[in-house]
């Protein structure tokens, strides 16, 4: 894959991971206020949903990239392989990324599951900036 393509590749992955977002939110009424990037990279601005909402609203970023790369893994085995990546990274445990946001709301779902109150130092919004 030449560097032109790989870029091209990255952005469309990237943009459409954030789409992907927007369309969790939006299936789920969730509102989404703010669609954009900075220079930590592309970002969505929505309203908090409920545990369960900000989850499938989190999963549906790299979930839209894994669809991707095996809709197309034949067709442009390079675009493909862009949505695989980023589907893949962004569900890393990292800070801010949307696995270490999965790892929260899962915890928070298990712990009311079974009982006990969950505590968490700062709210969990699912990656979105809350109005």
């Amino acid at each position: 894959m030449q560097l032109q393509e790989a870029v091209i590749f990255g952005i469309a992955a990237m943009a459409l991971h954030e789409m992907g977002h927007v369309a969790a939110a939006r299936a789920l009424k969730v509102k989404v206020h703010q669609v954009g990037i900075n220079w930590k990279g592309p970002y969505i601005r929505r309203a908090c949903g409920t545990t369960t909402q900000n989850l499938a609203i989190t999963l549906a970023g790299p979930g839209m990239n894994l669809w991707l790369a095996f809709m197309f893994y034949r067709v442009s085995p390079n675009f493909a392989l862009s949505n695989l990546l980023i589907g893949v990274i962004n569900l890393l445990p990292i800070p801010v990324s949307d696995g270490s946001r999965v790892l929260q709301l899962m915890r928070k779902l298990i712990s009311l599951s079974d009982g006990t109150v969950a505590t968490t130092a700062t709210p969990i919004t699912g990656g979105a900036e809350v109005k």
